[in-house]
């Protein structure tokens, strides 16, 4: 019996955080954004991270020079203004992603609390990154996050998930580490429908789950988008 990560196989850990190879790039290109305080974006910024990580989007497109990219991704960087400060939910997403179909599926989920838990580990051994909904009406936290991986016991041919390995827009991301923050994939209590949420300080909250958006190379292969 030991410890098991599983994360995307594209993304790796460097010393500035997680990050990709890119064909044409001088070396790995960081993939977490920062969201700011007040933007109420982090929907989008999970969106742009997943895209970064499947190699659909190069980051200086978004960063720096959005001007050079291909005219589907222009088109998803325009429709990111459209919730700064406002919100997302899970259909907003999607249609982020609408415009480079030809290079990523996307597909919902609706459903909440441990119903969600077998649509998140399905299309993460599907080598998909999700966007997952959490919340905690106490805090007044309604927030979204990016699964990258998941971690937990390995027996024999035998694997049993512990935590979500999440790469989280609101904090910085911790060097040499594909993920920031962590989300037990069980309830914290018997007939509790909450789930801890451990951030980068090592803050534990309570959290629910409400709807996610699994995103894949439709290709299935890790090339630059063209």
């Amino acid at each position: 019996m030991y410890i098991v990560t599983r994360v995307h196989p594209n993304v790796i850990a460097t010393k500035n955080g997680p990050a990709v190879t890119m064909c044409g790039a001088r070396g790995p290109q960081p993939i977490h954004l920062r969201q700011g305080e007040m933007d109420g974006a982090c929907g989008p910024y999970c969106v742009l991270m997943a895209l970064m990580a499947l190699r659909a989007v190069r980051r200086g497109w978004v960063t720096n020079s959005p001007a050079t990219a291909p005219r589907a991704v222009k088109a998803t960087l325009r429709l990111t203004s459209r919730w700064y400060f406002c919100g997302t939910n899970v259909r907003d997403l999607a249609q982020l992603v609408q415009p480079l179909h030809r290079s990523v599926t996307a597909s919902i989920s609706k459903a909440s609390h441990a119903a969600l838990v077998p649509f998140i580990l399905d299309n993460l051994a599907e080598e998909r990154l999700v966007v997952v909904g959490i919340n905690n009406g106490a805090h007044r936290l309604k927030h979204w996050t990016l699964v990258v991986g998941v971690a937990g016991v390995q027996k024999r041919d035998n694997f049993n998930p512990q935590h979500f390995l999440l790469l989280d827009p609101s904090a910085d991301p911790i060097s040499l580490l594909q993920w920031n923050s962590t989300l037990a994939v069980t309830a914290a209590r018997p007939r509790s429908r909450a789930r801890l949420w451990r951030e980068r300080n090592g803050k534990s909250t309570p959290v629910t789950l409400q709807h996610a958006l699994a995103i894949g190379r439709r290709d299935k292969r890790s090339k630059d988008h063209e």
